[in-house]
């Protein structure tokens, strides 16, 4: 996984493991974001709330199975 997506990755499991992550994203996801340092395309990913489009940010790689369960989580924002 490169650099970059596994940024992403922390970031997405950080969300599912830290209820006050969690709220901080829901306070306020783009600062959240930001504060994380992701990219500009991972926060749209994560915004558009389209799988496809996060599981390419990831990198297509085979964890990402496990990070829809996270994202189902998460983007009922």
């Amino acid at each position: 996984m490169a650099e970059e997506s596994s940024a992403f990755y922390q970031f997405l499991t950080g969300l599912s493991k830290d209820p006050s992550a969690r709220h901080a994203f829901q306070d306020d996801p783009v600062g959240a974001m930001d504060r994380a340092g992701l990219t500009d395309g991972q926060k749209v990913a994560l915004l558009s709330q389209d799988e496809e489009t996060i599981t390419n940010e990831l990198g297509g790689d085979a964890s990402v199975f496990r990070i829809r369960v996270i994202v189902t989580l998460i983007v009922e924002f």
